[in-house]
């Protein structure tokens, strides 16, 4: 975090929710009600709401409560989002996702890191590239099922709509 303000010291910063109610659940050993209101309380779009879920949360848990009390609500809770960004999103399943695809590559250092994930992207790109020369057209034939489907749908429409 000191980092992050360092470097972006106007941006908000938010934490991945699933990673803290996971901490929460090994600080806590929290149970299955635990983890429900605390994504109450995280999924809140309104402070009402909020404070709301965690006094559900602390008259279910008090421990699980001062854990998260801790936690500034800025990072985690919908509700208290800055209203200037764009998404309120509260996971990074994104990061999850590559962090996941260059499991082999993280330990490299930077150089082989990068080296590793460009060979990645040329492996995937030449498979994609064989597929694709497959093709009869310059669409995939799901892209032009799916076009398909639609004009047959909007002519079904026009149609119908004319008294046809």
């Amino acid at each position: 975090m000191p980092a992050l303000d360092e470097v972006f010291p106007s941006s908000e910063k938010r934490h991945c929710t699933r990673h803290l109610v996971t901490n929460l659940s090994a600080a806590c050993g929290s149970s299955a009600r635990v983890k429900e209101l605390f994504w109450e309380a995280a999924r809140a779009t309104t402070v009402s709401e909020f404070q709301v879920a965690m006094r559900s949360l602390s008259d279910y848990n008090k421990p699980s409560y001062d854990w998260l009390v801790d936690k500034p609500y800025y990072h985690w809770s919908r509700s208290h989002f800055q209203c200037l960004v764009l998404t309120d999103t509260d996971t990074n399943n994104l990061v999850e996702s590559w962090n996941n695809v260059i499991v082999d590559e993280r330990d490299l250092g930077p150089v082989g890191m990068w080296e590793g994930i460009r060979r990645r992207l040329m492996v995937l790109y030449a498979k994609r590239r064989r597929i694709a020369n497959k093709w009869a057209g310059p669409l995939c034939k799901n892209i032009e099922k799916n076009l398909q489907k639609l004009g047959e749908e909007a002519l079904k429409w026009s149609a119908e709509s004319n008294g046809n």
